[in-house]
């Protein structure tokens, strides 16, 4: 294993035309001076920059080597990887795959491989732990730290997805999610059905229960109309064979057109309920 922060490699990739190699060196400088101070961080930068501003791999070595002391070890593998493909025969490729190894090892030994499937792909998702948000598009893979994790899944014309979950050191974590279509207003709106925080992959948001009150009013009103309908007609009979004069029958028919009445606004009730009901249903599923 290499101790030293610059590489000699034979072949190097093509020069940029707009490429300025004296600033490329200065910020090879800067990033070197900051890797001794311990500033990692300045580092990365410094290093990123000299290679975007002249493509030569040895910039990406010592990229490697500061993404390495900040413990990005999955970005100094991808650094590297990128500095094999700039030089596919390097003379110290096998250095540099064993380099890489080693990186993996301590990955495995700090972090957790993730991976976040959507059925169907291309949504936008982001990750929420205590180190704050990170944004990606599904599928996705990476590897994290351990720990508890919010998730949420959102792709046009989907319903939104908000999952929890824990991450536990040395155990690899795959999620398959499905969306769900949103479902449609009249007039071609859609209309947005949030899960709970607490949803599971498979959770999906339910419907309110304003529907199942108008049906059970309805369903009430009527069984009232027509028990006070029934009893209307027997009073009405029961208290015309009683009466004994003409100011009596007239008192019994009267409280039989009162019952009626009241079974009348039952009724209507009953039909405005179902209506409702109807109404909010197809609204609401």
């Amino acid at each position: 294993m290499r101790s030293t922060l610059t590489i000699v490699v034979p072949l190097v990739a093509p020069t940029p035309v707009s490429a300025d190699p004296v600033k490329a060196e200065s910020l090879d400088a800067a990033g070197k001076t900051a890797f001794q101070k311990g500033a990692f961080a300045d580092a990365v930068v410094a290093f990123r920059a000299a290679f975007e501003e002249d493509a030569r791999p040895d910039f990406l070595f010592n990229l490697a080597k500061a993404q390495q002391k900040l413990g990005d070890f999955g970005g100094a593998i991808e650094t590297l990887d990128r500095y094999l493909e700039e030089v596919p025969k390097a003379s110290d490729r096998k250095e540099i795959e064993a380099f890489q190894t080693f990186l993996r090892g301590k990955l495995e030994a700090t972090k957790v491989h993730l991976t976040v499937r959507t059925n169907p792909g291309g949504a936008l998702l982001r990750l929420d732990s205590e180190g704050g948000p990170t944004d990606h598009t599904t599928p996705w893979t990476g590897w994290v730290e351990p720990g508890r994790y919010k998730l949420a899944l959102t792709k046009s014309g989907h319903t939104p997805v908000h999952h929890e979950f824990v991450v536990e050191l040395g155990n690899e974590r795959n999620l398959e999610l499905r969306l769900t279509p949103m479902k449609t207003r009249p007039g071609g709106e859609p209309k947005v059905m949030v899960p709970p925080a607490s949803a599971t992959p498979e959770d999906s948001a339910s419907g309110s229960a304003w529907p199942y009150v108008a049906l059970g009013v309805a369903v009430a009103a009527g069984a009232g109309a027509a028990w006070a309908g029934g009893l209307s007609g027997r009073a009405a009979v029961e208290d015309a064979a009683k009466t004994r004069d003409r100011v009596e029958y007239r008192e019994a028919i009267d409280r039989a057109d009162q019952r009626t009445t009241v079974s009348n606004a039952l009724g209507a009730t009953a039909a405005v309920g179902l209506l409702a009901a109807g109404a909010l249903w197809f609204v609401e599923f």
